[in-house]
Formats: structure tokens, sequence, C-alpha cells
């Protein structure tokens, strides 16, 4: 199974962001086109972080995902000025 999502993402205020991407198999994130993390191949539940600085205001973001054999696993977490790590709250997310 191989899914990918995009869309926008809108960051609150300018700085330096770490973004975790937690997958079981092989997944990517892109930020405005940009390679931030790359957790690919076939393996369990891993995180892999990725840091970027951002401007406040609206980004390009994807999310590739595959899913081979096991278990399926797939979350996006951030952490950033004034923010906890946290997952990404759905009103972030634009198209």
């Amino acid at each position: 199974m191989i899914m990918l999502w995009n869309g926008f993402i809108k960051i609150p205020s300018d700085g330096i962001y770490t973004f975790y991407l937690n997958s079981d198999d092989g997944s990517s994130l892109l930020i405005d086109d940009i390679l931030a993390i790359d957790n690919d191949g076939n393996h369990a539940p891993m995180e892999i972080a990725g840091k970027m600085a951002l401007k406040a205001g609206y980004h390009k973001i994807a999310v590739n995902f595959y899913q081979a054999k096991g278990g399926d696993e797939l979350s996006l977490k951030f952490d950033g000025p004034g923010l906890e790590k946290l997952e990404i709250p759905g009103e972030m997310f634009f198209h």
C-alpha cells in the first residue's frame, strides 16, 4: 500500500521547527519541496527527526508512506517556538 498526503501547513511564528515522523514501514516528509525527513525502508516503528527554519505563514507539506508486511503505523509531530512536542493539530493543515 502506498499513500501520499499533501497540502499546506500554517506555521504560527518564525523560528526553528523540529518535525518527528514515525512510521512502520517507509515514509518521508517534504516541506516546501525540500526533503525534511527520510524514514525509508522496511522496518518496525521508527521515529526520525528533522529541523527546518520556517517563517510564519503557509508552507507546502507532503507526507509519503508505504506499508509492506506486518504492522502499520504513521504519525507526524513537531515542536517549535513556544510549542512542546505534539501531534500537528488538524486545524494547521489546509488544501
